[in-house]
């Protein structure tokens, strides 16, 4: 599998990733399926996955699907909401989901992003462990709806996103 280099984040991707939306949001008795996706993407090197709360139960059924994965992915996923108490249940839901650790950390809707990005900072610098605080939008972590500038996403949601590398990396 290509892999390119993301941003300045010093992460090397697939140059394919899996996005969840409806696949994943499925109920207990389908979620074997989604393990077989899980695993065949993997066979072909794919180690990037996208999900969001928008996508319905696809989140926790990633998490449960990537089982021993989980360690060797990349996992980004969304705050989804311009209420900051309903962003921190989203936020503590995906901490939750993905073993307590979150790669890439998008807020989706830019209503609250500056409030958003100050609670993640303010309470997840000890789980993060990015090089830098990214005080605003960024050609280098953001992409703007309807840009050519900014990272490319590697997912197929084909949403356009505001989003801040705060990450500990890729393991």
């Amino acid at each position: 599998m290509e892999r390119r280099r993301f941003g300045r984040t010093g992460w090397e991707v697939p140059v394919v990733s899996l996005g969840t939306w409806q696949t994943f949001d499925v109920g207990r008795a389908q979620e074997p399926g989604a393990r077989e996706v899980v695993d065949a993407v993997w066979d072909g090197g794919t180690r990037f996955f996208d999900s969001s709360p928008m996508f319905g139960r696809a989140e926790g059924v990633l998490g449960r699907a990537l089982g021993g994965h989980r360690a060797d992915a990349t996992v980004a996923t969304k705050i989804w909401t311009s209420s900051l108490t309903e962003a921190r249940s989203q936020f503590e839901a995906q901490l939750g989901f993905f073993g307590g650790r979150i790669d890439l950390e998008q807020v989706h809707n830019l209503v609250g992003w500056r409030e958003h990005l100050d609670w993640i900072w303010s309470t997840s610098v000890s789980t993060w462990q990015s090089p830098r605080r990214p005080t605003s939008p960024t050609p280098a972590t953001t992409s703007r709806p309807g840009s050519r500038h900014g990272h490319r996403r590697p997912s197929g949601t084909g949403c356009a996103t505001e989003s801040a590398t705060a990450t500990d990396g890729p393991r």
